[in-house]
């Protein structure tokens, strides 16, 4: 079996010539497989010859190491003290040069090798033949060629009387850090030196901001997750959790509804509970039938459409059933359910009142009232200031989708009507939720369920009309006109 080996480094340091020099000398690779992959935490064997003269010289020197790679299949040893097989290394004569490392690798302990990498010495280990120099005398009177200082800048060493030589080694380079977990970030230990424009083993990363390298889920920028003790974004602290009881991404203690999702923080009546939460007071009619209100800008209004069959004094409203004469004629108040159906439209719905029943002023319950067409164009009003408007603006009218419930209107293909999918945060945005219960004709004519919404006003517009509103599945704004007083509109009530 082949296997790849990267030569990392020879590093010898000699501190000083009269200094005692050590006498061995860094010697690292890592290991590979065909695969490419390192090696990683495997016990091996390693046989280091010194070859003498050339790449097949004779060997004055060989020596075993049994030694585990590292996570990065990184071997690290000092040649000159492993387990001597042949020879001494401290008698090695390094003038007789050159000589070459011979490298051979047991990967399995087995006693079998295979030559990884022969090795020619460079300048560096020869360094150990000074400390063999023993006669310091100066035979002749020549200066030039007595024991010198050395420096180095860069790349370069230099003499201290002249002289100096290029090393053939780039000092421009990039730092490696192993990425164990392989999530693309290593931590600071076992960094890697390599030239520039020379690539980095495989599992090596320029980051090293990595701050648990044994986990692929923990890593600078990383999603931390609350109160798990583990500092997933290693930013020095596990998030602490706060509480968000609805899960609205509201935090508790600053959620205005913190039991239901009301992640908008909605409060129309500005009491600074949500309207989610909000438990509005109970309205009641005659017939016992119950509402609910919402607080727009200064006004409160119904969020039904009435449905009462009495007046508020209890004394009943007629009803002239499916016969369209007598709605017609009716001029003292008359109601009338949607095709003269209750079971299918009175609890959506409500009931359609002539304008006859709204005039007499008892129509609503006690301490509410039928709107004036003022009061109704301050609803209008305040809505459009307030950026109510589908597209958010505060000019023109374009309130409908506001107003209109989020259901049981008709689809329309116009933007910004109550039946287009479009601006769907704009739906219902004031609370009114308007409803398109259609009409009922001054001749008995049932018309527009589900497509249009008319609401009577208190105001008489001509002997034969009053002013009323009027939203339309196909159109985005609301409409003011006159509307028959024989016709059956539908009604919302306006606190006192």
């Amino acid at each position: 079996m082949k296997y790849l080996l990267i030569l990392i480094l020879y590093l010898f340091i000699v501190n000083s010539i009269n200094a005692q020099v050590p006498q061995a000398f860094s010697y690292k690779v890592q290991i590979r497989g065909n695969s490419g992959n390192p090696h990683a935490n495997k016990k091996i064997n390693l046989k280091i010859s010194i070859l003498q003269d050339n790449a097949e010289g004779y060997a004055v020197y060989i020596e075993k190491h049994q030694v585990n790679t590292s996570p990065s299949g990184i071997v690290d040893i000092e040649i000159g003290r492993g387990i001597p097989i042949q020879g001494l290394f401290s008698e090695i004569d390094w003038k007789s040069w050159p000589y070459f490392v011979k490298a051979e690798l047991d990967l399995k302990c087995s006693g079998n090798y295979n030559v990884l990498a022969i090795t020619e010495l460079l300048t560096v280990p020869y360094a150990m033949m000074a400390g063999n120099v023993t006669d310091n005398n100066d035979a002749d009177a020549d200066p030039g060629n007595e024991l010198q200082a050395l420096s180095i800048s860069n790349d370069t060493v230099f003499l201290s009387r002249g002289g100096f030589i290029v090393l053939p080694v780039s000092n421009k380079g990039n730092y490696f850090y192993g990425d164990r977990d392989g999530d693309g970030y290593g931590d600071k230990y076992e960094p890697l030196w390599l030239p520039e424009a020379i690539l980095p083993p495989y599992g090596f990363v320029t980051d090293m901001n990595d701050c648990n390298d044994n986990n692929s889920t923990v890593y600078p920028g990383a999603s931390e997750i609350c109160g798990d003790g583990v500092d997933q974004d290693c930013n020095g602290s596990d998030l602490i959790c706060i509480p968000d009881t609805d899960s609205d991404g509201i935090p508790d203690e600053a959620d205005n509804c913190p039991d239901i999702s009301n992640p908008d923080q909605t409060d129309t009546d500005g009491d600074g509970i949500g309207d989610a939460c909000q438990t509005p007071d109970q309205i009641t009619d005659p017939d016992g039938n119950l509402y609910t209100s919402v607080k727009i800008g200064d006004q409160e209004w119904m969020v039904e459409n009435l449905k009462t069959t009495k007046y508020n004094d209890n004394t009943p409203i007629s009803y002239p059933g499916t016969d369209n004469t007598a709605w017609t004629n009716n001029t003292s108040g008359a109601y009338a359910w949607y095709n003269n159906d209750a079971a299918l439209y009175k609890a959506t719905y409500g009931a359609l009142y002539n304008w006859h029943a709204v005039n007499t002023a008892k129509l609503c319950p006690a301490g509410w009232h039928m709107p004036s067409d003022p009061e109704w164009t301050t609803l209008v009003n305040y809505l459009i200031a307030n950026g109510y408007n589908y597209d958010g603006s505060t000019t023109g009218n374009k309130i409908a989708k506001a107003l209109a419930a989020t259901t049981n209107w008709a689809t329309s293909t116009t933007a910004g009507s109550p039946g287009y999918s479009d601006y769907p945060s704009y739906r219902n945005k004031s609370g009114f939720t308007a409803l398109p219960g259609g009409y009922r004709e001054y001749n008995g004519t049932f018309s527009y369920i589900g497509g249009t919404g008319a609401w009577w006003s208190a105001t008489v517009g001509t002997t034969y009309s009053a002013w009323g509103r009027y939203v339309y599945s196909h159109y985005p704004n609301v409409s003011r006109n006159y509307g028959s007083k024989h016709a059956g509109f539908s009604v919302r009530c306006l606190r006192d």
